[in-house]
């Protein structure tokens, strides 16, 4: 099932990752990034919400989610 973006309200969280993200990587096209987070859902959410926004689509994001890595145990997904 595919979850859109679209018309949705702007979390002001997002608005403030946007800024950095803009600020740091769309303007140098060098820049890499990582960003970390506890789930699987999140990490998801993240990379579809960075490819459905104009000012960051040019990041072309994607999801890298580590093996074997339990959250119980410290291990983190990684968007």
């Amino acid at each position: 099932m595919e979850v859109s973006f679209e018309g949705e309200p702007e979390n002001p969280k997002l608005l403030k990752l946007q800024e950095i993200l803009v600020n740091n990587l769309v303007q140098d096209a060098n820049a890499r990034g990582i960003m970390f987070v506890r789930t699987r859902e999140l990490a998801q959410a993240i990379v579809r919400w960075v490819n459905e926004t104009p000012e960051l689509d040019a990041l072309h994001a994607s999801e890298f989610v580590g093996q074997n890595a339990k959250t119980s145990s410290g291990g983190r997904y990684i968007a």
